[in-house]
């Protein structure tokens, strides 16, 4: 039976559905203001959580899965200690992304995550912090799917994260937890259509925002959430690759994480990459035989892997500084043996060969090169490098500046 809602005395007919379209608007903004400030999570809870969160940039990997373990004990049905766990398993294929032997705890650590957010849902759908750890955690499933080239799962999982964490955001618009995974999904999911063109043509490839993503980051990244860190190592992992006229941000931003946690080799890497791209070769130079020395010496977390990413970076810095010298010297120090620890750097050394190549005016040369690289199969598969050599094919790469470097020449964030 269709109800006819009988008319409010002294207010036309027409205006009625108005009136009860203002009255849900306000009626929806008493729960969110209601919603705004999720519970705080137990001093206990989040001195655990905060110490993993630093044994993780720490590089200390095995203290932060005990940190997370005991997180767990003291909130069994909390979603974000089991969000955490995962993190640690990502920041262990940090430098090398197609390392799988993690991929079923990273599943089962998930799924976890999610189940837990779930069971709060269920009692009530308008749970901001439930929805802010569920999405996180459906975040890093998209982010797996993309760095394994299952862009239709990515794709799909993603926007899944996405409303979880829209909806946080809306429930709790000054609550910090969903800014970090959101923010770097629209930038992303802005991004991929623009790096890569053939992704355009994909339906299921979701439309971003790159501008909001940005503002979201940098707010979590000077708040006083659990994403912090998060937030600024993933604004300088974007500004360094994708926004050239902000190399400089890039740089102190990850300068300040190294200082903070001197012994991650990732992130001393990510620090050569961030001077790199800026084309300052005295000072990547200086970090990269610092990376030799360290991995000579057996500290931990520099490994046999760590030279060959440093040498491959600083042979970048000398290519964008213009010296082509010192940019053969690098990657004539790279032979196949050092190459196989890392699977992208065949694909990177393959592509920075044929650029030192076009510099020479050696085109023959370097279309060889390039095409090398398009045809790497398997692990070495890198789907951004080997679209940069299909349009080194059409034409040549000048150093620097080329606007076709800057708009794909990163890596999977992982990287």
């Amino acid at each position: 039976m269709r109800i006819h809602p009988r008319p409010v005395r002294g207010l036309a007919a027409p205006i009625w559905p108005l009136v009860l379209v203002l009255l849900a608007v306000l009626v929806g903004g008493a729960r969110l203001a209601a919603a705004a400030a999720p519970p705080a999570l137990s001093a206990e809870l989040e001195a655990a959580l905060r110490a993993g969160i630093d044994a993780n940039f720490a590089g200390d990997f095995d203290s932060a899965a005990r940190h997370f373990g005991a997180a767990r004990q003291l909130a069994p049905d909390h979603p974000a200690p089991a969000f955490f766990a995962v993190t640690t398993l990502f920041w262990r294929i940090e430098l090398d992304s197609t390392e799988t032997r993690h991929d079923d705890a990273i599943r089962a650590g998930i799924e976890r995550a999610v189940e837990l957010a779930e069971r709060r849902l269920e009692a009530d759908p308008d749970d901001a912090e439930a929805l802010a750890w569920g999405g996180q955690a459906l975040s890093y499933t998209s982010r797996r799917e993309a760095q394994l080239g299952r862009y239709y799962s990515a794709g799909s999982t993603g926007e899944r994260a996405r409303k979880w964490l829209d909806r946080s955001l809306a429930l709790a618009p000054g609550y910090p937890e969903p800014k970090p995974a959101l923010g770097a999904y629209l930038y992303f999911s802005d991004l991929a259509p623009r790096a890569l063109k053939w992704l355009s043509f994909l339906w299921f490839v979701p439309k971003g925002d790159a501008k909001r993503g940005l503002d979201l980051l940098e707010e979590a990244a000077t708040s006083d959430g659990l994403g912090q860190l998060g937030s600024r190592y993933a604004l300088a992992k974007i500004l360094t690759r994708f926004e050239p006229a902000r190399r400089d941000e890039a740089v102190r931003l990850i300068q300040g994480l190294h200082e903070r946690f001197p012994s991650n080799a990732v992130l001393h890497l990510d620090l050569i990459r961030a001077l790199a791209e800026r084309g300052d070769l005295e000072r990547a130079t200086r970090e990269a035989n610092e990376v030799r020395s360290r991995a000579a010496e057996g500290v931990q977390t520099y490994d046999a892997r760590t030279p060959v990413a440093a040498s491959l970076w600083q042979a970048r810095a000398a290519l964008l500084a213009g010296n082509a010298e010192a940019a053969d010297t690098q990657l004539a120090s790279l032979d196949g043996t050092a190459l196989g620890r890392l699977a992208w750097a065949p694909a990177w050394h393959g592509l920075m060969v044929g650029q030192l190549h076009d510099v020479r005016g050696e085109r023959d040369a370097a279309i060889a090169a390039y095409q090398r690289v398009i045809d790497l199969d398997g692990a070495g598969r890198d789907v951004l490098t080997q679209t940069l050599a299909r349009n080194y094919l059409e034409a040549p790469w000048q150093a620097p500046g080329n606007a076709a470097d800057v708009a794909t020449s990163a890596p999977a964030p992982a990287r």
